[in-house]
């Protein structure tokens, strides 16, 4: 003061120190820099400070041998996680240890001017104060000790961890004057991990403010100084929780690693985050809305040549119903596929149970047609001509369309001018899958496994070659029991159970063409998949056109106008017999009937059709329909 005056300025003392504290009136502070604090008459409401309750556990603490504390932690929480509810726990864990009592847990999301700040320069999305504030909510609604204070959120300038600490003293002191004995005080501790000390410089142990750091990593070396306030949690977080930001949740939001969200935030916070039903909730404002979506661009993503979206909730399911840890499991299949038949799905699935039986999480299956180079070389082999590439790709992915697991990967049919490699297709697809699921990725190992019969993968120096890697694995699928499989599950190798379908046991691609050729229109149709069967064996007349020189190799001719009105005649037959003679069939029910034939029909295209077909009454008139079908077979 004296030094103030000596120099003829007007003597202010610092903000959170007693004197200052004795001079300030309600809900005001002395001295505080312009724009730094605007403590308004409402500052010490319950959502500004929630501290309900914190007197009762007050009157309880002995003063004189006992010394109360406050925790709170301090960031953006963009979003929230499992992390940094840890932080405060442990933080607490140590605090006891020192003998304080802690009366109150709180995180303290920051103002939008030092998260707009941060977002800019690590140049990620901008979440602001309304939906982290109702972020942090969600994520302790269930928690009886941890509550969110809003009072930093909404201050308009950049506030700093030592001027949070001073108004939460100055909160603290003015609202439990009545029970907080004279000459005591209760101690304000900030929270924050071992990469965040340097911001929280300048807390004054004289005025009870204090720090508690928590190690990142096992690595942190952290050294305490009691008598200044300074601690150190006694350990990190476990379950990878101490390596956890708030930078992975958003990367796994974006990338779609839904599980991944779901393992490392609140139910309440995941569902916000993933736009799922309680995103929807009436009552969110307009910017939390706006901020979600803005989080979300790029969840939905055009696929690449290794598909990804089955495996969404396969890795979603791992994350939320199995043990941490348990290895993941992609299934590959590497074949011409000309074309994909019911041998292969079943080959797939019976190497999805073996695996499974052995612990493994599989997390989904790829069918790889090889690409033109290798494709001939098996033309040559069996002097019969394959069909194109992309005749292949679209009968596959027609094939696996309504199954929940298998897809269709492209990436070794896209090699041109060279033979790719078993283990290149496999570490491809590795990489694919690390990649747009990293996070799930860090917490479960990913191997790889090539499916296959006996007769290719059987090969010692096939099986050599793949599993000189320990990330690469193979099911061999036996054609028969009598086929005798060995496995070496040490090194990756097992066997699936041989097939319960007799007819399944023989089916080749070569057989299925051969049906084709000769019309035996039953047998081939029995073969594959509806959607496949329908596409090769009554293509449209895009269809044909598109792929004319396949169909040509294949012997499938377009259906002639009487083949076409006989068939279109028939079907009317059956409709009206089951609808009535002036019935029409609902466009809900229609759908479902056709998405149950060709699981193909996207969303867009059932309602195209229902729009093009004549509506009575809510439904669809029989004939409508069937007319609108029949002109695709129309050139």
């Amino acid at each position: 003061r004296r030094a103030a005056l000596a120099f003829g300025r007007p003597w202010q003392p610092r903000i959170g120190s007693p004197c200052a504290l004795a001079r300030a009136a309600p809900g005001a502070f002395v001295g505080a820099p312009a724009g730094a604090f605007a403590m308004a008459e409402n500052s010490s409401s319950e959502e500004q400070w929630p501290l309900s309750g914190v007197g009762d556990k007050l009157e309880n603490v002995d003063f004189e041998e006992e010394t109360a504390a406050v925790v709170i932690a301090c960031g953006d929480f963009s979003p929230v996680h499992h992390g940094h509810i840890e932080m405060l726990n442990l933080a607490v864990a140590r605090l006891e240890r020192a003998g304080h009592v802690v009366v109150a847990r709180l995180l303290s999301p920051s103002g939008d001017k030092a998260a707009a700040k941060k977002a800019k320069q690590f140049g990620h999305v901008h979440l602001r104060a309304p939906l982290r504030l109702h972020l942090c909510r969600l994520a302790v609604a269930k928690d009886e000790q941890i509550r969110v204070a809003s009072w930093e959120a909404t201050q308009t300038a950049d506030v700093k961890p030592v001027e949070v600490a001073s108004a939460l003293h100055h909160e603290i002191s003015h609202r439990f004057r009545d029970v907080i004995p004279r000459n005591n005080s209760v101690r304000i501790f900030m929270v924050c991990g071992a990469d965040k000390q340097r911001a929280h410089k300048g807390l004054r142990p004289e005025h009870h403010e204090g720090l508690l750091v928590v190690p990142r990593s096992p690595a942190d070396c952290l050294l305490e100084n009691p008598n200044h306030m300074v601690f150190a949690a006694d350990e990190p977080p476990e379950g990878g929780l101490g390596s956890l930001s708030s930078t992975k949740i958003r990367l796994a939001v974006q990338s779609g690693d839904r599980g991944y969200v779901r393992h490392f935030t609140a139910p309440g916070v995941a569902d916000l985050l993933l736009l799922d039903a309680c995103a929807r909730e009436k009552g969110l404002a307009p910017e939390i809305i706006e901020d979600l979506e803005q989080l979300a661009v790029g969840a939905e993503r055009t696929e690449g040549a290794w598909p990804m979206r089955k495996a969404v909730p396969w890795i979603e399911k791992a994350e939320t119903g199995y043990d941490d840890g348990q290895p993941f499991a992609a299934l590959v299949a590497c074949g011409a596929f000309a074309p994909v038949h019911q041998g292969h799905l079943d080959m797939m699935r019976r190497a999805r149970e073996r695996l499974e039986r052995a612990g493994y999480v599989v997390i989904g299956g790829w069918i790889s047609p090889v690409n033109s180079e290798e494709a001939a070389k098996e033309a040559a082999r069996t002097k019969q001509s394959i069909p194109s590439a992309k005749f292949r790709i679209h009968a596959a992915q027609l094939s696996v369309e309504g199954d929940d697991w298998i897809d269709v990967g492209t990436w070794q049919a896209d090699v041109q001018g060279r033979i790719p490699g078993y283990t290149e297709v496999m570490a491809s697809l590795k990489a694919s899958v690390e990649e747009r699921f990293y996070g799930s990725c860090q917490l479960h190992h990913v191997k790889v496994f090539l499916v296959g019969g006996p007769d290719t993968l059987g090969k010692k120096a096939v099986q050599q070659g793949i599993l000189s890697d320990t990330t690469r694995g193979l099911v061999v699928a036996p054609r028969s029991e009598d086929d005798i499989l060995m496995e070496r599950t040490f090194e990756g190798v097992f066997s699936s159970d041989p097939s319960e379908q007799d007819a399944f046991v023989t089916m080749s691609s070569t057989q299925v063409r051969d049906f084709i050729r000769c019309g035996q229109v039953a047998d081939a149709s029995a073969a594959m998949a509806p959607a496949a069967a329908r596409f090769v064996l009554y293509p449209t007349a895009s269809e044909i056109m598109d792929m004319q020189a396949d169909f040509e190799l294949l012997g499938v001719a377009p259906l002639q106008g009487g083949e076409l009105k006989q068939a279109q005649d028939r079907l009317k037959a059956v409709l009206r017999a089951w609808t009535g003679p002036k019935g029409t069939i609902g466009v809900d029910e229609l759908g479902r009937v056709l998405q149950l034939l060709d699981p193909s029909w996207r969303p867009e295209e059932l309602k195209l059709l229902q729009e093009n077909c004549a509506i009575d009454g809510g439904g669809v008139s029989p004939e409508e329909f069937i007319d609108t079908i029949f002109k695709c077979y129309e050139r």
